[in-house]
């Protein structure tokens, strides 16, 4: 992303996409679609995991995506790697955005504020945290969210 950022290539892809044109990527490619690129690196534990080990204030790094999906936050690898704690970080950090975690084999295909499920497995959808507060020691919580679980052929909200 960092090659392309604020680039002809940057340029031609958002003009492409806003003329209707099919714009695709896997794992990270589909994670590059938004405008907050989950990194996957933790800013308070600095060893590597899959998963965040606790849900805590500005524990989430990202950097800048493509930014084609404005409003919403994609996840990849997601069940397969267990990355809810990431999700709910995302949410957290963006409670105005969506959240959506793709897992392997499957696809969103995004048409304005509606995307369908494809393929083979799921996607989840977490979006509104009501009532998110830190506690005094940095510590997430909300009362509930929006949480769905979808399939192939099914369609959700996304924000573009």
């Amino acid at each position: 992303m960092k090659s392309v950022l604020n680039t002809p290539i940057y340029t031609a892809l958002h003009k492409a996409c806003k003329n209707g044109s099919t714009i695709a990527g896997t794992s990270a490619g589909a994670a590059v679609m938004s405008k907050y690129m989950i990194t996957g690196k933790q800013l308070l534990d600095t060893a590597y995991k899959e998963a965040f080990n606790k849900l805590r204030d500005k524990n989430i790094e990202f950097s800048p995506g493509l930014g084609l999906l404005e409003n919403t936050i994609i996840d990849q690898h997601f069940l397969k790697r267990n990355r809810y704690s990431r999700l709910i970080s995302a949410l957290a950090a963006h409670p105005d955005l969506v959240c959506v975690g793709i897992d392997e084999s499957t696809a969103i295909i995004v048409h304005g504020s509606k995307a369908t499920v494809a393929g083979e497995g799921q996607v989840i959808r977490l979006a509104n945290p009501v009532a998110l507060k830190n506690t005094d020691k940095g510590l997430l919580k909300f009362s509930h969210a929006e949480f769905g679980v979808f399939t192939a052929g099914d369609v959700i909200d996304v924000k573009p």
